[in-house]
């Protein structure tokens, strides 16, 4: 619909204000002419969650999340939409430190997405998000595993954020193995062409927590 395609838009550019306005029209208008469990209020509610993690509502979030994922699984609807919920909480888990449960739910995002008519970015954007996991849980040899992977998969997709979303999680591991020192410098040079605020955001606040 129009309206969520208005909302991630809006999102993508910062403007959260507006961004709220459609996704929760879109959302009001779903269920009046569609009814509370149709998979386009499903769809409505996926994107209202993007919008409350990229507000750091994270919370509130997992909430559109979950609700989204059971529509999706009562209706018998598209796999495709689940494992996107699942992906984007998955995010949200992350922000809020809930690392062993943010690779379960990514796990099952792949999962899901497996056999799906998902666009290859998706996936590796969900990939990313698992990487960050395993950062997250300490488990750095499966996490450079994953970034090397990762890092030829989005050779295929230059220009898309991805890739440097994985140069950051793979400058992550070697400071954190005690490989390099940290150095903001290079650590924003990576947000050259990078669109992703959120992605702008993690790299400003990792440089804060991170310099020795």
């Amino acid at each position: 619909p129009a309206l969520i395609r208005l909302t991630r838009l809006d999102t993508l550019q910062g403007d959260l204000t507006s961004a709220r306005t459609h996704a929760e029209r879109c959302l009001e208008i779903s269920k009046q002419t569609r009814g509370a469990e149709h998979i386009d209020t499903a769809y409505a509610l996926e994107s209202l969650g993007a919008l409350e993690v990229a507000a750091g509502n994270f919370d509130v979030a997992l909430e559109r999340f979950a609700e989204s994922v059971r529509i999706v699984e009562d209706n018998d609807g598209p796999q495709e939409l689940a494992a996107t919920a699942e992906s984007n909480a998955a995010k949200a888990l992350c922000e809020l430190r809930r690392a062993p449960e943010a690779l379960a739910m990514v796990d099952s995002a792949l999962t899901r997405f497996d056999g799906s008519d998902a666009p290859p970015t998706e996936v590796l954007l969900t990939k990313n998000t698992r990487i960050r996991a395993l950062v997250d849980l300490g488990r750095y040899d499966d996490a450079r595993i994953a970034v090397e992977r990762a890092l030829a998969a989005w050779a295929k997709h230059p220009g898309r954020g991805g890739q440097r979303e994985a140069l950051f999680e793979n400058l992550r591991i070697e400071v954190a193995t005690g490989r390099k020192r940290i150095d903001p410098e290079a650590a924003r040079a990576l947000l050259e062409d990078a669109e992703d605020p959120a992605l702008r955001r993690r790299v400003e606040r990792w440089i804060r927590k991170a310099r020795p």
